[in-house]
């Protein structure tokens, strides 16, 4: 098995995490909740964008360069 796309993943776990929220809340929450206490402005975009990550139209890339070495491993662990 490859590894799985960011949009994959938010897919999978949507209906496990998402406490009826729309998808760009989803994305938005599942992020938040892998990126330290002390640095979630950097994860602010617009919706849109959120959306876009969902569906894949949009890779992660430039938000995952952002919060890399600002990741909470325990909190994202708890999370899920």
């Amino acid at each position: 098995m490859g590894k799985l796309t960011f949009s994959e993943l938010a897919k999978i776990l949507h209906p496990c995490v998402n406490n009826n929220s729309s998808q760009p809340s989803m994305v938005e929450e599942f992020i938040k909740q892998i990126v330290d206490n002390k640095s979630q402005d950097l994860i602010e975009y617009n919706e849109n964008t959120f959306k876009n990550y969902f569906s894949g139209r949009s890779k992660i890339t430039r938000l995952a360069k952002r919060i890399n070495g600002h990741q909470d491993q325990n909190k994202f662990d708890t999370y899920l």
